[in-house]
């Protein structure tokens, strides 16, 4: 399972982090996604999180793995 980004917002999260309109998550810290709540789940707790790893295919079809650290 793999969660598409459509119709970006400029200035939300999705655009904060790198990722772009059609670009389809398929990890979060390395574990392939189970369902929509989880991803939400992780939008809605990253001011809690220190170091994050998603994995994104791209639209050309490449998988790209980004790694994140947040500072609190």
């Amino acid at each position: 399972m793999s969660f598409k980004i459509t119709e970006l917002v400029p200035g939300s999260i999705y655009s904060y982090l790198g990722i772009e309109e059609n670009d389809k998550i398929s990890k979060i810290n390395g574990k392939k996604i189970a369902g929509l709540n989880e991803i939400m789940n992780l939008f809605a707790s990253l001011q809690n999180l220190e170091k994050l790893q998603l994995t994104v295919i791209k639209e050309d079809g490449n998988e790209h793995t980004f790694n994140y650290a947040f500072s609190k």
